[in-house]
């Protein structure tokens, strides 16, 4: 057998988010507001407007997902069902308008005060707890790349990667692991998986279980969109082929690849 790469990325847990990125998120959705009510206001400027794009479509799709043959327990048949399913969609344009009227409503001077404070509880709560897992694996400007947005990277050939505190090099080089005709989905596929496992195994405490589970679906994966040409070891936890979390001996966090040829 042959190991065509081995690679290790370290995953460095942020105890707080960067002010910048919250601010950022904050800055640009609050000045989307009055863009975003313009433009709804623009797409639906009566209740005739909102009876031909909202009304009628739901109607349509509800309609079909009636039986002909049905009747309801108040004696009311398809036709009839699905009369009174429009009717309750045209009497809503009344609360949908008000409610956001009121929620882009300019208040002592401020234009769409109520949408803006909404956003910033909204990123608060973003900042407090899910960035902060997020960010750790996907990146940030300051720290460069995470190891779920390096991994999908590497093995797809790119080369371009440099060893650093986060990203050491055991053996080879990067390497094309999937179908020629899936490289771009593969990429698409691994990352948010790699973000989403990373971050269940975190909430998990890191229990044995939890991290084995996460491991076997991500080398699932592999194995669904690995080259068959390659003939490689099949990727499995703890493998001689695999894309495995796991917490080292001083308690690090870690990405392990290993890609092997048999």
């Amino acid at each position: 057998m042959k190991v065509l790469t081995e690679v290790v990325f370290s995953i460095k847990p942020l105890s707080e988010v960067p002010p910048e990125i919250a601010k950022r998120w904050l800055d640009d959705t609050s000045a989307s507001a009055e863009v975003m009510n313009n433009r709804r206001k623009a797409k639906i400027k009566n209740r005739g407007d909102y009876e031909n794009l909202i009304s009628e479509i739901s109607s349509q799709k509800y309609r079909s997902y009636v039986d002909p043959n049905f009747i309801s327990r108040t004696g009311l048949n398809k036709s009839e069902i699905t009369a009174k399913h429009y009717k309750n969609c045209s009497d809503g344009y009344d609360k949908y308008n008000n409610k956001l009227d009121y929620v882009y409503e300019t208040v002592d001077g401020v234009p769409a005060k109520r949408y803006k404070e909404r956003v910033a509880r909204a990123a608060a709560n973003y900042g407090a707890g899910v960035a902060k897992k997020l960010l750790s694996f996907t990146g940030t400007k300051a720290r460069g790349l995470g190891p779920a947005a390096m991994a999908p990277k590497w093995l797809d050939g790119d080369n371009s990667l440099r060893a650093g505190d986060a990203f050491e090099i055991i053996k080879g080089s990067a390497v094309v692991v999937p179908k020629p005709g899936l490289r771009s989905a593969f990429r698409a596929a691994l990352e948010p998986k790699l973000i989403y496992s990373g971050a269940a195994i975190i909430r998990g405490d890191f229990q044995a279980d939890v991290v084995l589970r996460h491991n076997d679906e991500i080398n699932m994966l592999m194995n669904a969109m690995a080259n068959p040409a390659l003939n490689l070891v099949p990727f499995a936890t703890g493998g001689d082929s695999h894309v495995d979390y796991m917490v080292n001996d001083a308690g690090v966090f870690l990405l392990h690849i290993k890609v092997t040829q048999k």
